[in-house]
């Protein structure tokens, strides 16, 4: 039941915004993050350090759901707003980062307990896709002329992800439920 409501919480990490509004907003996958890291935490040291990163990552999603417009003039001038909105992405993306590092890593090291290598190699590789992902979105966040080129492939590719990471979930709840 545990990894069930990590499984749905991976699913509300997806952003797909109608007319600028998140359906599937990132708040309600913390919450289920947190319901099943409730239960998880006491399995393996890796979902007890990722619980209170949930916590963060909750209040910090709830900014998410207030729109904003970034405005940056011809000379690329950034105010103090811009500044701090990047910041918030940056230690948005570092912590998310660890969440999933965390998540993965407690699936492999509870496999592995289990004699699950196939899933623990599993979870390993598809931390690896994460990762990759989010260094993807980082380069092309920097470079504004690739990021353009990248953003259909990078999007697609963050779907294909986030639904493998959904799969590992629904194994894990199988094999070490």
């Amino acid at each position: 039941m545990a990894f069930r409501s990590l499984f749905w919480g991976f699913l509300f990490l997806f952003d797909f915004k109608i007319n600028g509004f998140d359906i599937l907003p990132d708040l309600i996958g913390y919450i289920l993050f947190l319901s099943g890291l409730s239960r998880l935490a006491e399995r393996h040291p890796l979902f007890a350090k990722a619980k209170p990163l949930a916590v963060v990552l909750l209040v910090l999603s709830v900014f998410k759901l207030i729109p904003y417009q970034l405005e940056v003039g011809a000379g690329f001038a950034m105010s103090g707003g811009v500044l701090l909105v990047i910041l918030l992405g940056l230690i948005n993306t570092a912590l998310v980062l660890f969440f999933v590092y965390c998540l993965c890593g407690g699936v492999a090291a509870l496999a592995e307990e289990a004699g699950q290598e196939e899933l623990a190699r599993t979870a390993r590789f598809r931390w690896n896709l994460y990762l990759v992902m989010a260094i993807g979105v980082f380069v092309a966040t920097l470079i504004p002329p690739l990021g353009i080129l990248l953003v259909i492939p990078l999007f697609l590719y963050s779907i294909v992800v986030l639904a493998l990471l959904m799969g590992l979930m629904q194994q894990a709840e199988r094999a070490i439920g």
